[in-house]
């Protein structure tokens, strides 16, 4: 989602305002790696992990990036030095980002969309350097093109936020993430071009938000992860950060931080 929107709250006003895109050129400067493996149930810290219901599931341990990951520019690479299982996790990096303007690092899956389905369930840990200063996507669903909008997990200064851009919608979690500690994002997209729609945050962090729209005409077509920092609702500096994701589950039902 690339255009700025003010956030009308849905039950809890979240702090801030959110933004899904305005990208500007502040990217960070890891390099991506290139992709070599062939099917999504290779993935994983173990060759069988993605079990029958998984529609993708990656723990980052191979030696490139899988090909149905599409990374951003720069600020995108493999760490074998932080690892929430296993011994490697996805690294994300973007230098000072001055306000007012966007920056993302981010890797970004279409494959699970290609099958209709009318929820998104997604399991991921993410951990940050730095509780953000600013308004930080860390799982989007969007569309690729219209508007475009989507639904997202942002990272904001008071706490892990809720949100829909259909709606202009969004919840707090009351909940902030420890710095340099793994915490437990399960997120499911209940998927609605009417205000029949709800998202949910789960795991270490819990909200609800329903009835509210939740994609739209042409559908939301992708998922990105990482960081994504959007310029005209990003008010102020924000500092270098890092954000790391790691064991990383899509599927067609209900998942847990267990899975």
């Amino acid at each position: 989602m690339r255009h700025s929107v003010a956030i009308v709250a849905a039950l809890v006003a979240a702090c801030g305002r959110l933004d899904f895109g305005a990208r500007g050129a502040h990217d960070g400067s890891i390099p991506a790696g290139d992709g070599a493996v062939d099917r999504p149930d290779a993935l994983g810290d173990a060759a069988d992990e993605c079990l029958p219901g998984y529609l993708l599931c990656d723990g980052f341990e191979k030696a490139t990036l899988a090909p149905w990951w599409t990374p951003s520019t720069a600020g995108v690479a493999l760490d074998a030095t932080v690892a929430h299982r296993g011994t490697q996790s996805l690294h994300l990096h973007v230098e000072d980002v001055p306000a007012n303007e966007g920056a993302n690092a981010i890797v970004t899956e279409t494959t699970t969309f290609l099958a209709a389905s009318t929820t998104i369930y997604v399991r991921a840990f993410a951990r940050m350097s730095a509780i953000p200063d600013d308004n930080l996507g860390l799982i989007e669903t969007d569309q690729t093109t219209g508007m475009p909008d989507g639904d997202g997990v942002f990272a904001t200064s008071s706490g892990l936020t809720v949100f829909s851009q259909f709606s202009e919608a969004s919840m707090d979690t009351g909940f902030t993430p420890t710095d340099g500690a793994w915490t437990c994002l399960v997120w499911t997209v209940v998927r609605a071009t009417d205000a029949t729609g709800s998202l949910a945050l789960d795991g270490d962090a819990t909200a609800s938000l329903t009835n509210v729209q939740t994609d739209g005409d042409p559908p939301i077509d992708e998922m990105e992860l990482g960081i994504q920092l959007a310029g005209p609702t990003d008010t102020v500096l924000q500092p270098a950060i890092d954000v790391w994701i790691d064991d990383v589950i899509v599927a067609s039902s209900p998942l847990t931080c267990a899975d």
